[in-house]
């Protein structure tokens, strides 16, 4: 990771916090990553959507998803497709990103058997979801890791 990532990385540490509070998230499992102070700094909320576009941040993301592989989501693209479909589509998705537009699909929602028995329900994102999710998770993890550093 280049320097000026890094440095990034560590002020929005400064500013972030891990909340462990009980909510809707909590219930089911997620932790909250919330921006400390009574409201949210708009040209931080732009600088750390910059961040998560970063170039060698969604590469590395891309990579990721990639290797990951999984089963298409409601849109029926699969992981394989997906560079191609972001040679066609990125200068819209990006646009719709920086400008709080975009909106991901709905989650294809499938049963799977547990080893126990029983089934339990598996929720499935289309890939150019997986991809923003990804790159937003390793801004997020690295901001936390720059915190404990």
């Amino acid at each position: 990771m280049n320097d000026k990532r890094r440095k990034t990385q560590k002020e929005l540490a400064s500013k972030a916090k891990v909340g462990n509070e009980v909510s809707e998230n909590a219930t089911r499992g997620l932790e909250s990553f919330e921006a400390i102070g009574a409201t949210e700094n708009l040209a931080e909320t732009e600088h750390m959507m910059e961040e998560v576009l970063d170039e060698e941040n969604l590469e590395e993301a891309l990579n990721k998803v990639l290797e990951n592989k999984g089963a298409a989501g409601v849109d029926g693209m699969t992981v394989d497709k997906l560079p191609a479909y972001l040679k066609e589509n990125w200068k819209r998705i990006h646009q719709e990103l920086l400008e709080g537009r975009y909106a991901p699909r709905a989650v294809r929602r499938v049963e799977i058997e547990k080893a126990t028995g029983g089934m339990r329900q598996l929720g499935i994102p289309c890939a150019i979801d997986r991809l923003i999710q990804t790159a937003l998770q390793q801004v997020f993890q690295e901001a936390i890791n720059s915190q404990d550093s």
